[in-house]
């Protein structure tokens, strides 16, 4: 019925850990095309165990009643468990005026856990992880809120 899809880029010709970020959301039928730019922080720590991003954005979205809008997106990664677990994700929450909702605002959040068998002695070829990921959603496809749990597995390539 639809298909969706994204790109992201940050661009830093400077020693800062904030860069300018470019975006674009687009897809088939009911879903209409997105351009973001803003500012992201990011940060790492030494062994790039865990980090973060924040991104404060500026949304124009094609077609829509209100084309100005704002979007706020922050992402995370956490090694734990020598590489073993992997705690990841993103969440998202941002203003777009949709004439079969009652409200402006709409957040999702996908946080993933992750089992890294790699990383487990007798599976070192195995790039293969198994977890979960759990949508946490307000009025993001369907009005109200939503929480959607989800067995994964992944390979890394």
């Amino acid at each position: 019925a639809s298909a969706y899809w994204e790109i992201a880029r940050e661009l830093k010709f400077w020693e800062a850990p904030v860069s300018a970020h470019l975006e674009y959301n687009g897809g088939l039928n009911y879903i209409k095309n997105s351009y973001l730019a803003g500012a992201t922080y990011s940060y790492n720590n030494k062994d790039f165990s865990k980090g973060f991003t924040v991104s404060a954005l500026y949304k124009y979205i094609c077609g829509n009643e209100s084309k100005n809008n704002f979007q706020l997106t922050g992402t995370w990664y956490v090694n734990f468990g020598k590489g073993k677990f992997s705690f990841s994700g993103f969440a998202d929450f941002w203003r777009e005026v949709r004439a079969w909702q009652d409200t402006e605002y709409i957040f999702i959040a996908e946080p993933q856990l992750w089992v890294n068998l790699k990383n487990i002695k007798g599976w070192e070829d195995a790039n293969l992880s198994i977890g979960t990921e759990v949508e946490v959603s307000s009025n993001f496809v369907n009005k109200g809120f939503y929480v959607l749990p989800t067995v994964a597995a992944k390979w890394t390539f």
